[in-house]
């Protein structure tokens, strides 16, 4: 009989087994790719701590990460830009909810000016959907159910636009503050 202890030590020989691969990998490409952490991590939210800690080794060793290929040679790091104004997150605890929410809102990618201009747009239809629809003002099922959508777009759109800007609220207020 296998106990949940049992489990646990080897989903955590396992994991220690895949970020060696990983590192393997990397130190002889010079690189690892999103898709072959993925790949190895196919559920990464279910194991937090194993991919920080991937990351982690990567960045101590200066190996980037990158969508492709391609981007080392175009001279591009996929990071580079989007994360320079970040907060440096090393010295934090792996269980400390603030970095665990920078992480997460970190793969929310910023918006062009224009993405900002559709998402804009989306909500000012769906506040006026909504305002229809609190005055019952369509006339027929149809048209109340294309309301809905609208206005469930622009709901989806201000939710889009809200974390997409938050990495800039991370970066305004890291110059702001006074370091210690």
């Amino acid at each position: 009989m296998t106990t949940e202890q049992e489990i646990t030590e080897a989903s955590g020989e396992e994991s220690g087994a895949i970020i060696e691969q990983l590192l393997e990998m990397a130190r002889k490409q010079g690189y690892l790719t999103y898709s072959d952490i993925l790949e190895a991590f196919p559920q990464p939210e279910l194991m937090v701590v194993d991919v920080d800690q991937l990351y982690a080794t990567l960045q101590q060793e200066g190996v980037k990460v990158v969508e492709s290929p391609a981007e080392l040679e175009a001279g591009l790091g996929a990071d580079d830009e989007v994360f320079t104004d970040l907060p440096d997150l090393t010295d934090i605890a792996f269980d400390d909810p603030v970095r665990m929410y920078l992480q997460e809102i970190g793969q929310v990618p910023l918006l062009t000016a224009e993405q900002e201009v559709e998402l804009a747009k989306a909500m000012e239809a769906g506040d006026a959907a909504r305002l229809r629809l609190d005055r019952e003002e369509y006339s027929s099922g149809r048209e109340r159910f294309d309301l809905e959508r609208t206005n469930n777009a622009g709901c989806d759109a201000r939710k889009h636009l809200i974390q997409a800007n938050l990495r800039l609220v991370v970066s305004i207020a890291k110059n702001i503050l006074p370091t210690a």
